[in-house]
């Protein structure tokens, strides 16, 4: 039986697999830049355990990175309303999301820029399309 992946994100592009029936566990990376995709999967029996799996991972997924010229963009900030978060680009650049889930398995997300709206108004508008979409979404579900 396939277990659902753990909540795991210690990464950004790094993802838990776990796969019993077929005795499959590991990381996977995934780089996607202008145009340019690629991902590789790290076994933990191939790399002596899930941390080694998840070393050789971010290692492969940096190296990648920077291969296809893809600036780092690991930090994010959470705000205090769940689902809006500021995020700063590999630029420095700033924008507040708001993300929401219209199913299960998929996530959507919408930036509001800082140097557009300004930080007040970008995360004023971030949380209220954050409550509308939850909103909206609850009612179907």
């Amino acid at each position: 039986m396939t277990k659902p992946a753990q909540k795991q994100n210690p990464a950004k592009g790094i993802s838990r697999y776990d796969n019993d029936r077929k005795r499959m566990h590991g990381w996977q990376a995934r780089v996607q830049w202008e145009g340019q995709a690629a991902y590789k999967r790290f076994s933990d029996k191939s790399h002596g355990g899930p941390e080694e799996a998840l070393a050789a991972a971010i290692e492969w997924r940096d190296e990648t990175e920077h291969a296809f010229g893809k600036p780092r963009t690991e930090r994010w900030i959470r705000s205090s309303q769940k689902g809006v978060h500021l995020e700063v680009d590999g630029h420095g650049k700033e924008s507040f999301a708001a993300t929401w889930s219209p199913k299960p398995g998929v996530t959507e997300k919408t930036r509001f820029s800082v140097s557009k709206y300004g930080r007040r108004e970008a995360k004023r508008r971030a949380q209220e399309l954050r409550r509308k979409m939850a909103r909206r979404y609850l009612l179907l579900s």
